[in-house]
Formats: structure tokens, sequence, C-alpha cells
């Protein structure tokens, strides 16, 4: 949600795996997008989340990190 630009995401076949893909070769591979025209988002309702500033964050530097 506060990323911005496109990135993908990847899920094993038994479902037990997935996050972001940030680079990726093979062979044989089944790539699907969706396009969504709605989403619900469910937040956190604890006091430290609702307090959290994310505009003072810039998550995109620190993803491969995370990763």
């Amino acid at each position: 949600i506060n990323i911005g630009g496109y990135h993908f995401h990847f899920l094993s076949q038994d479902q037990k795996q997935g996050g972001h893909l940030l680079a990726f070769e093979g062979d044989n591979l089944i790539v699907e997008v969706a396009e969504l025209k709605k989403f619900d988002l469910e937040i956190p309702q604890d006091p430290d989340f609702q307090k959290f500033d994310f505009s003072k964050r810039d998550p995109s530097r620190k993803i491969h990190k995370v990763e």
C-alpha cells in the first residue's frame, strides 16, 4: 500500500510460501495478472499502529533489506 509503482508477488504451488518478487528467471513459468476493481484492507487496531506516521517513512529503499 505504501510502496509506489508496480511490484509482483509470488505464491508457491502448495500455497505455503509467498512474498514479494524482487527478481526472477526461469523456464516454463506461469504469470498471472489480476485487475482489482475493489479490495478490503483491515488494519491493526492496536495503539502503536494507529499512531504510526507512514508519511515520514520511505520503505522502498528498505524493502530489499527486509526480504
